[in-house]
């Protein structure tokens, strides 16, 4: 029997399957990185986490005003215009119920689930990004080795954390110092001073992202040291004149290296 070129059999067939009440297929979480304190304490929520347990919102999420928020990628982390607010741990998060934004998302559930060496992780990137562009320097100045050096001298106190190395690193720094004040910089004892800074050309940025990399690898806590290499990246994407392959090049680099650094 038919009704209305359709059968009555197929009718009853797709009303069955409206009706049909079964298990709910689990929603599939959302990765992100997520910054805490110390003491596992995040500033956009002021609520403790703890590894693997979920954390639960009861109310509307809103992206910056409601719900738990992460990064979507470690890129639009360190690219995050609102400086020195990072904290002292990172960790990979998975989140439910997510709400997309510009640069952060906000979720109603979210738990961390794998730690991040965020000193090691700042060093290595910042190091990576400075050496990207360290040829528009030696294009400028071809006889003058200290930038390079000091990208080294950063790299070895990653590979082996010594004293020795670490002295190594802070004397390639005042090199790098001596460098920048061909341009003029204000002396600097911090990568918080030193925001302040403003490249007028390709080869000045490629001296400034330099530096960046002696202050993450010189920094006290790393906090300082992922400051710092946001302002190593910062640097080399103006020496590369904003170009959105420099962008997409530091994006996947963050992809690769943090498969190096995470916590066991």
């Amino acid at each position: 029997m038919t009704m209305k070129g359709k059968t009555i059999e197929g009718r009853f067939r797709r009303l069955s399957e409206i009706l049909s009440i079964g298990p709910k297929k689990p929603e599939e979480p959302v990765k992100g990185y997520k910054f805490v304190s110390q003491d596992l304490i995040s500033r956009y929520e002021n609520l403790g986490w703890e590894l693997n347990k979920w954390n639960v919102y009861d109310g509307k999420v809103k992206v910056g005003n409601s719900g738990f928020h992460a990064y979507p990628d470690l890129y639009s982390a360190y690219s995050d215009q609102s400086l020195f607010t990072l904290d002292d741990r990172l960790f990979e998060v998975e989140a439910r119920g997510a709400v997309s934004g510009k640069a952060l998302f906000a979720a109603g559930e979210m738990r961390p689930v794998r730690e991040i060496d965020l000193r090691k992780l700042s060093i290595d990137f910042a190091a990576n990004c400075a050496e990207h562009v360290i040829p528009n320097y030696e294009k400028a100045f071809p006889e003058d080795d200290r930038p390079r050096k000091a990208i080294e001298a950063a790299e070895n106190y990653l590979r082996d954390p010594s004293e020795e190395n670490l002295h190594a690193a802070r004397s390639a720094w005042f090199d790098a110092r001596s460098v920048s004040s061909l341009y003029g910089y204000a002396s600097a004892e911090s990568a918080v001073e030193s925001v302040g800074y403003v490249a007028k050309s390709a080869d000045e940025s490629a001296v400034e992202s330099v530096w960046y990399v002696i202050e993450s690898a010189n920094a006290a806590n790393a906090t300082h040291a992922a400051n710092a290499a946001k302002l190593a990246a910062y640097a080399a994407a103006k020496s590369a004149a904003w170009s959105a392959k420099e962008k997409k090049w530091q994006k996947e680099l963050l992809e690769e290296l943090v498969k190096k650094y995470y916590l066991k």
